[in-house]
């Protein structure tokens, strides 16, 4: 088992590997390495904390200290004078007006550009390493543990691949209760990526099948605020269910119409579900007439999914698994994951961009155990989907398809 792991204490971050430390004071290259953590599942909840085994998350790290340290932006500087004057100092920046200013051993200060050279006293804290006329972004090295101060007490242990906060004493370590990091350079981007959802699939915003659905478009937005369910969900539902076509999918036994809603689960049911419009509870009556016809079905589809939302918590993904397995089918998979993770259905239900369970989708032979994905897949990246309660409060998920949205580091 692997002993490298990072250490985290508010404003400092310490990667240890092969017996070697990275020490990262600087937020932006925090917020990087935040962001890695987050994308691979893993949160720190606390001010102080500790990630074991963390080489997956390492190693994504140094390749983009290696990319950053690959992006050079060369100087175009001609005079001899002045290339000699470079060659000699030891520090140069940028100021916002497009001028460079070197800093020389002796702390003689000059000003050039392309055009010229401009004498400059003012200073500036805010340096880039400078090597062989290239300006690039200064990132701290790995450098031999011993040579470093004693490491960060921690706080909470995250084991292995599991997303899991222990309370209680282990190996003398007390570990506290969970609590949302709040720093200087985090806070805002924990808020919203907190509620993101990260997962991997070829991006289908530009496929027939939604463009197909989209043709509906008014009918998802009417019947999406009649229930309190986000308008692009459905489509996107839609997409995956019938390819976006309604009237291609009236014949079988099984899923029927552009929503495929299963005879043999409703028809001859009664669904009912909050009208946030009338603020009453409306009813509707399966029949084959109200499945066949394009409107009701879009009509019981939405009313289907708003009834997995509410039973499962408003956990988004959840109650669209839910959608296609069947909520029998579900409470099997849930039933499978608690009795090997040692998890609740509680827990399963609150863990809202963490999931568990969805490793758990393939232990039952039914429907589709990616259903989830494909669905997503038609929403673009980055899309924020909400879904309303009775209240008029808004439970909102952030869709972050990895596999055509890399982290954008700045």
């Amino acid at each position: 088992m692997s002993k490298n792991y990072i250490e985290i204490d508010e404003n400092i971050v310490k990667i240890h590997k092969d017996g070697k430390v990275c020490t990262l004071t600087n937020p932006n290259s925090i917020k990087v390495l935040l962001n890695i953590c987050h994308k691979n599942n893993f949160y720190f909840k606390s001010k102080k904390a500790t990630l074991r085994n963390a080489d997956k998350i390492i190693r994504e790290f140094d390749a983009y200290r290696a990319n950053k340290n690959t992006k050079k932006k060369k100087l175009n500087i001609n005079p001899d004078n002045i290339k000699k004057v470079i060659q000699n100092s030891k520090l140069v920046r940028i100021n916002p007006i497009g001028k460079a200013v070197i800093i020389t051993g002796l702390a003689y200060v000059i000003g050039f550009t392309s055009l010229g050279l401009n004498n400059s006293s003012k200073k500036d804290k805010n340096y880039i390493a400078f090597e062989s006329q290239n300006i690039v972004e200064e990132l701290p090295e790995y450098i031999d543990e011993t040579e470093t101060s004693e490491t960060i007490s921690p706080t909470i242990n995250i084991q292995d691949d599991l997303y899991k906060y222990n309370t209680g004493d282990e190996d003398g370590i007390i570990f506290e209760e969970s609590k949302v990091i709040e720093s200087r350079y985090e806070m805002n981007e924990m808020l919203e990526e907190k509620n993101a959802f990260h997962f991997e699939y070829t991006d289908r915003t530009n496929e027939a099948s939604l463009t197909n659905a989209k043709k509906y478009e008014d009918l998802f937005i009417k019947y999406g605020n009649m229930y309190g369910v986000d308008p692009n969900l459905l489509m996107a539902m839609a997409a995956q269910e019938s390819a976006g076509n309604h009237y291609d999918n009236l014949k079988g036994n099984y899923g029927i119409g552009i929503m495929q809603i299963e005879k043999s689960a409703h028809l001859g049911s009664t669904l009912k579900a909050y009208n946030f419009e009338t603020g009453e509870i409306d009813s509707i009556k399966v029949t084959q007439d109200a499945i066949e016809d394009l409107e009701t079905n879009i009509q019981l589809g939405t009313i289907i999914l708003r009834n997995n939302i509410e039973a499962n918590n408003y956990n988004i993904a959840l109650a669209l698994q839910s959608y296609n397995f069947g909520p029998g089918n579900m409470s099997k998979v849930l039933n499978n994951c608690c009795e090997s993770e040692g998890l609740t259905k509680g827990d399963l239900k609150s863990n809202f961009t963490n999931p568990e369970w969805m490793r758990y989708r393939n232990t039952i032979n039914v429907g589709d155990s990616k259903y989830v994905e494909h669905v997503f897949s038609y929403i673009p990246s980055n899309t924020i989907i909400s879904i309303k309660d009775r209240d008029g409060n808004n439970h909102s998920l952030k869709i972050v398809n990895d596999n055509v949205n890399t982290f954008q580091y700045n």
